[in-house]
């Protein structure tokens, strides 16, 4: 498990891993934790490229556009339902976790882990789906078209806003 992002938890979270015989010094270390910390863009989509999926479990930082990066990348998504990620996920390209409590959305989580890290094909079938619908529905040349043709919806179909 890598970690990335930082915050007023960090340090209680690398020593909770410590004292549990679970800290890595590095990503990938079988069965450990890694603590990535903070990273530019460019840095943290590498690191997501690098992995099996993305847990998207922050309440602060729901626009959700890293859902839509790892969705892309053919990555089986698990993220809160709060903010952004309900707009790109359902049933079928990834798992919504309902925000009930703290000890829920820990225990959600924690299955959703479980289920993605015990069930290739479920990883599979999720990030497949997932990629299928950002190609659909978010690639920039398809929402180029859906505005232009907003745009001629509104102006009519000679462009100065008379009808033809």
């Amino acid at each position: 498990l890598t970690i990335v992002g930082d915050g007023p938890e960090l340090a209680a979270l690398k020593a909770q891993a410590e004292r549990s015989g679970l800290l890595a010094q590095r990503a990938h270390e079988a069965g450990k934790v890694f603590f990535a910390g903070w990273q530019p863009q460019e840095r943290a989509a590498q690191l997501l490229a690098d992995h099996d999926g993305l847990m998207m479990s922050s309440l602060h930082d729901c626009g959700g556009a890293v859902v839509l990066e790892a969705m892309a990348l053919g990555l089986p998504v698990a993220a809160t339902n709060w903010g952004g990620p309900p707009d790109y996920i359902d049933p079928q390209t990834g798992l919504l976790l309902e925000p009930t409590s703290r000890q829920a959305l820990v225990d959600q989580f924690a299955q959703a882990m479980s289920a993605l890290a015990t069930d290739p094909a479920l990883r599979a079938r999720l990030g497949q789906a997932g990629q299928e619908k950002v190609i659909r529905e978010f690639d920039w040349e398809r929402k180029v078209d859906r505005i232009l043709a907003m745009f001629e919806n509104v102006l009519g179909s000679d462009g100065l806003g008379r009808r033809a």
